[in-house]
């Protein structure tokens, strides 16, 4: 009788041992999974908080002064203005803000040209 439950103890124990290896194996992929998917998660939460920043961020851009989109498209060299160019609303954004930086060296070029005619004067020793 006690050998009996000797056995039987025996047995609970190594099954409880075997129970324990089971859950342990199957536990490993699923924790590493639930990593993967916390880093996932905390990689998009970063990555929503970047572009709501991007999104609020206000550039000195903005403020400046351009030439409307209809004056540009007038104003503006053919080279400038060429569809290959300025395929979009960014595109067309960056063709201004150059044409309106060339327009600004012009005009400080000829202010300066006015104001002393003899001295040769470019953009780079104003």
């Amino acid at each position: 009788m006690m050998g009996e439950i000797r056995r039987l103890y025996r047995e609970a124990c190594e099954e409880a041992v075997a129970a324990r290896e089971n859950v342990l194996r199957a536990r490993l992929p699923v924790e590493s999974t639930q990593l993967a998917l916390q880093n996932q998660t905390y990689e998009r939460n970063h990555l929503v908080a970047e572009v709501e920043r991007c999104r609020a961020f206000r550039s000195i851009y903005q403020d400046a002064e351009l030439h409307t989109v209809d004056e540009f498209f007038a104003l503006a060299p053919p080279e400038e203005t060429d569809p290959s160019v300025v395929y979009d609303e960014h595109s067309t954004m960056i063709a201004r803000l150059k044409f309106e930086l060339s327009e600004r060296e012009r005009c400080v070029h000829q202010h300066l040209f006015r104001r002393y005619p003899r001295k040769e004067y470019t953009f780079q020793n104003i």
